[in-house]
């Protein structure tokens, strides 16, 4: 196979990756309409987990002060 390494464990610093598929920040407009997290979010990410990435980002979260949109991706 010509993505071999795909498949393989990676170190990143002192954590140990199951393999190199990762799944990027991506906004989902799941949250609660306070900004908290919803369960609806939250079976999101359980299902990503589950579908076998090596490697999650939560994604973005954006909230709304005085028609200012303020982005902080983690």
């Amino acid at each position: 196979m010509k993505f071999n390494a795909m498949f393989q464990p990676i170190n990143i610093g002192p954590m140990t990756v199951k393999n190199r598929f990762v799944v990027p920040p991506m906004g989902n407009n799941f949250a609660n309409t306070d900004g908290s997290m919803s369960e609806q979010s939250a079976a999101y990410y359980r299902e990503r987990a589950k579908g076998g990435f090596g490697l999650r980002n939560s994604g973005s979260a954006g909230t709304s002060y005085s028609k200012v949109m303020a982005v902080s991706v983690t």
